[in-house]
């Protein structure tokens, strides 16, 4: 019996172990398959740099700033520190490997169970198109370890000083990777009205209710406006674009005469108005694209593995999502989950997959709780 509980007692140890072998390997894989990517948007945030070298003001325009925080971090390596851009990759798969170890630990805390923080790992670590990001020379990467980091910071169970400043520089650092960083700080916002929800009186409730009508829906709107005057999505809905630069797939939008300086609000209200039903079409397409993540232009076996794979996850998913109680974490993966779904179907659902993948570590942590759930039901022992 002893040594049988010892084996059980180095499996277990074993585990994390194992995993981060895992990950090596799946990053040795990667690497041989991509090696550094330069390509898209890598130009325009290697020219920002260049512009802050050159003094240029080209890198802090409207449409730039909101990704001087990486332009820093190129600024930093390439030309400061004078290394080459493998340092940058390398830096963004050293943080990945970080935000695994606070992805483990943000399980513990919302859940107390190892087994689940294993299984959440597990998920993350072997789905390929999470970590392909690393090796690219774009946002993505470090914006999943930063959502990741704070998530870890919300799910603490009890802050202190020094984890509420780490809390708000990391969304500081956020809302000035890429634009939709914007999305952190709502979120972040739910998760402290959720636990000040939680923990004071229905007087306190009463006020939180006030605090986002007369606060924070406001300050969506004027955000949301503004973003749109900058990033206009009306050329992907006047093409009737599903998914970003692929035209084999669209829906039949009219051309609506609108005034050369209406907003872009206005123009999208007139579209949407004179055309309800193709644009409700239009939706309906990028959310199935947008969740589905199979392409038309992807083989046959790319599309079948995305759909074995997310299908069960996706059930265990929902499944865990009932499971987890009240909880900050969970309001700020559901608030963050509907604003990048809705962005997604305002402007069009990314080529890649991208715009998904930042959500990947709460359908990973649902879906770990949902598998963990269903296995402890159907292995209870019967009265």
């Amino acid at each position: 019996m002893e040594i049988s509980h010892n084996k059980l007692t180095r499996l277990i140890t074993a585990k994390p172990i194992l995993l981060a072998l895992l990950w090596l390997v799946v990053h040795a894989f990667m690497y041989n398959k991509l090696g550094i990517k330069i390509m898209f948007d890598s130009h325009r945030y290697l020219a920002y740099a260049a512009a802050l070298e050159t003094e240029s003001s080209y890198w802090y325009q409207a449409e730039n700033i909101l990704y001087s925080g990486y332009t820093l971090i190129l600024y930093l390596f390439l030309y400061l520190l004078h290394l080459p851009v493998g340092a940058v990759i390398v830096a963004q798969i050293a943080c990945s490997g970080v935000a695994l170890i606070y992805l483990y630990r943000t399980v513990l805390n919302i859940t107390g169970c190892s087994h689940t923080a294993l299984i959440c790992l597990l998920l993350y670590i072997v789905w390929p198109e999470i970590q392909q990001w690393n090796f690219y020379i774009h946002t993505e990467s470090l914006y999943f370890s930063v959502t990741i980091f704070l998530l870890y910071g919300i799910s603490k169970p009890h802050k202190s000083v020094y984890d509420i400043t780490a809390i708000l520089l990391i969304l500081l650092f956020a809302l000035f990777l890429r634009p939709n960083g914007f999305f952190l700080l709502l979120g972040a916002s739910a998760s402290a009205i959720s636990y000040l929800h939680q923990r004071y009186s229905f007087k306190f409730r009463a006020k939180s209710i006030i605090l986002v009508a007369v606060v924070i829906v406001p300050l969506l709107v004027f955000v949301a406006n503004n973003a749109l005057e900058i990033y206009s999505p009306i050329q992907y809905v006047a093409q009737g674009q599903v998914i970003q630069g692929y035209d084999g797939l669209h829906v039949n939008i009219a051309p609506v005469m609108s005034g050369i300086h209406n907003s872009v609000i206005k123009q999208l209200w007139r579209i949407i108005t004179s055309q309800p039903l193709a644009y409700t079409k239009l939706l309906l397409l990028r959310f199935i694209f947008f969740w589905g993540q199979v392409r038309p232009y992807y083989s046959a076996i790319h599309n079948c593995a995305i759909l074995l794979y997310f299908i069960p996850v996706y059930g265990a998913a929902l499944y865990g999502m009932k499971r987890l109680s009240q909880h900050p974490v969970k309001a700020f993966m559901l608030v963050v989950t509907i604003l990048q779904t809705t962005m997604s179907l305002v402007i069009a659902v990314d080529w890649d997959n991208r715009f998904i993948v930042p959500l990947m570590p709460f359908i990973f942590i649902f879906a770990a709780i949902g598998f963990h759930s269903l296995y402890a039901k159907f292995n209870a022992p019967k009265p």
